[in-house]
């Protein structure tokens, strides 16, 4: 039978034979027993925290640029005429893009947006963008309320097929949703 070529370590084997040692020179009397065994081939590697930290740091750095910044479009407010800007008009289809947004109107109205909707289903737990037959829709953001600047903030991710959309802003009564401005939204493959 020819002899084996000698491979790396089995990190099992290595466990085992230094545990071996370690056993060995508890029962030996005049051994020191203090002294940790030598180690048998390269240790595993250690992940230092150095390098932790760098990989996180990176990632921040990744998703601030990725996202573009962090102000919303500019926006006038006007109490009287209800309105948004965003901050694109189009996304590439399953990316991390975040659209930003800003809507004025009348104090104290409620109101979200929505992308793709032929009309809103509003019950009293949910409020739903219902699509055109064969086609698909969301509600961008979350139900927000003007307050006395009649200026708000916000910012949606896209979860929608490749296609031309509208982005629509809806004032919000209790049984009802209404459209007050519509703006073309593309995503591209």
């Amino acid at each position: 039978m020819p002899d084996r070529q000698p491979s790396a370590p089995d990190p099992y084997e290595h466990a085992f034979e230094a545990a071996q040692q370690r056993r060995l020179a508890r029962e030996t009397p005049l051994s020191n027993a203090d002294d940790p065994p030598p180690l048998i081939g390269k240790p595993p590697p250690r992940l230092s925290w150095k390098w932790l930290v760098a990989a996180l740091a990176a990632a921040l750095v990744i998703g601030v640029i990725r996202s573009g910044g962090s102000s919303p479009p500019k926006l006038v407010a006007d109490c009287a005429h209800p309105a948004f800007a965003v901050s694109t008009q189009s996304v590439k289809a399953q990316s991390t893009t975040v659209v930003r947004w800003s809507a004025t109107g009348p104090v104290g109205q409620r109101f979200f947006l929505a992308i793709g909707a032929q009309r809103i289903d509003v019950t009293p737990t949910r409020v739903t963008a219902v699509p055109e037959p064969g086609r698909h829709s969301q509600v961008a953001s979350k139900i927000n309320t003007w307050g006395k600047s009649c200026l708000d903030h916000g910012e949606f991710g896209v979860a929608l097929p490749a296609g031309s959309y509208a982005i629509g802003l809806y004032l919000l009564d209790p049984t009802s949703a209404r459209e007050a401005a519509k703006q073309p939204f593309t995503v591209t493959r």
